[in-house]
């Protein structure tokens, strides 16, 4: 495992730490409003040099769905699948 992986696993577990804790509803919101803000600054949940030049609308969807740029969506769907 890379020292990316591990950080993204790290940041992964943290977050389902607080979307599953007691407060769920704040912290869904809380999660909801933190991928909004990085959409409206067309930057990546995940990497720091975005590729927002998405390969369909599909894509361009998860975008808004994850904050999730094409090259990081390819890494955790797959490439073109």
């Amino acid at each position: 495992m890379n020292v990316r992986q591990i950080k993204l696993n790290e940041e992964i577990g943290e977050t389902f730490k607080k979307v599953f804790s007691q407060d769920v509803e704040g912290n869904a919101k809380a999660f909801r409003a933190a991928i909004n803000t990085t959409i409206n600054i067309n930057q990546c949940a995940w990497c720091d040099k975005p590729d927002l030049n998405f390969r369909d609308p599909l894509s361009k969807k998860e975008y808004e769905i994850s904050a999730l740029c094409q090259t990081c969506q390819d890494e955790v769907f797959g490439k073109g699948k």
